[in-house]
């Protein structure tokens, strides 16, 4: 039986891990380099960081020119001391601001957040793209029906309630209220009806005429064998002048 093998062993390694912790951390609240330098903390026990916990940075050169601690009155002066011509350098040596503070609240439109521009989503010019193409004949057509549909639901309603007004159940007010809605369904339902007409009207001169039969491909074929036969016929009939017989323009000029 081997030593690592032997239960003895192994309490005594399990006895051990909390004695080197207790050690390493002795260690490293210790100064191991002297009195001069600062504590120093092993890698072996370094604190893992939070990664919710935000970063602070201490050194005010590493830090971006808008967070920066730059007082109002530093600024001031170091515009001030920038007017009468210090070079950057004097004017931080003066102000205790840093060169990269200095190239940012010198400048004239420091302080000012900068526009950033904005792009329209995908949903807008989607959109608008739809906006601006014309509604297809289907679609117009199946407006026209939710508006004949919503039309009739709303007379009906106006019939109802002239009916109780008629029995002595409604008030004069409901009455006039009721004509006006009557005159706009009245208006409504005229434009739907140009409208169909208009639709109708476009059906059919886009319609085949009625006695037309749709041309098949054997008539097709039919159609073409004619129509060159009659262009044939055409060139046929039309004679060419004789090639020794010269044209009338240069009889013309011979006699002359």
């Amino acid at each position: 039986m081997s030593l690592v093998s032997r239960p003895e062993f192994r309490k005594i390694c399990l006895d051990s891990v909390p004695l080197i912790r207790h050690l390493f951390s002795m260690l490293r609240n210790c100064d191991l380099k002297g009195a001069a330098s600062p504590p120093r903390r092993l890698p072996f026990f370094r604190r893992p960081r939070c990664p919710f916990a935000p970063r602070v940075n201490t050194n005010a050169r590493d830090l971006h020119p808008m967070t920066a601690p730059a007082s109002p009155a530093a600024v001031a002066r170091a515009r001030a001391l920038r007017g009468e011509g210090l070079e950057p350098a004097a004017i931080a040596a003066k102000t205790g601001l840093s060169l990269r503070q200095l190239g940012y609240w010198l400048r004239p439109d420091a302080g000012t957040p900068r526009p950033t521009a904005r792009r329209a989503g995908k949903g807008r010019k989607r959109a608008a793209r739809k906006a601006a193409r014309p509604p297809s004949p289907a679609a117009r057509l199946r407006m026209m029906g939710r508006l004949w549909t919503a039309a009739e639901a709303q007379m009906a309603e106006i019939e109802a309630r002239l009916q109780r007004l008629a029995e002595g159940e409604g008030s004069a007010r409901d009455g006039v209220q009721d004509a006006r809605a009557l005159a706009i369904l009245a208006r409504v339902m005229r434009d739907l009806s140009a409208l169909d007409a208009a639709a109708r009207k476009a059906r059919a001169e886009a319609a085949p005429p009625a006695g037309a039969a749709p041309l098949s491909p054997e008539g097709a074929g039919a159609f073409r064998a004619e129509l060159a036969r009659r262009l044939a016929g055409l060139c046929d009939s039309v004679q060419p002048p004789a090639p020794d017989t010269p044209p009338e323009g240069t009889a013309l000029l011979s006699q002359g």
